[in-house]
């Protein structure tokens, strides 16, 4: 089983963060009101950020909830590349994780 599987990821509570996005742009604006902090973020950020505003959930099941954005890659793959872009907004205060 892959690390990150073994970990809950979230994100902030609703309402904490507001997005700003563009239709033909790939990037979007996240603004945190508790911290006044803003982002610029990628679509799949923006995708993560909302799914985990309504429940925690596994690095392993967002690969699954969300493998129609990826096409054809391994999951594997996917849950790899989602670790090191959960890692990254973790960093930057958007997302929490607990292990499980």
């Amino acid at each position: 089983m892959e690390k990150g599987q073994l970990n809950f990821w979230s994100s902030l509570s609703n309402g904490v963060l507001q997005f700003c996005g563009w239709d033909d742009d790939e990037l979007s604006v996240v603004y945190n009101i508790v911290t006044g902090d803003t982002h610029l973020i990628s679509s799949i950020d923006v995708e993560l950020l909302q799914r985990l505003s309504k429940s925690s959930c596994t690095t392993g099941a967002l690969a699954g909830e969300l493998a129609g954005l990826f096409s054809e890659a391994e999951h594997a793959v996917v849950v790899e590349f989602l670790d090191a872009t959960l890692l990254r907004l973790q960093t930057v205060g958007l997302v929490t994780v607990s292990p499980h």
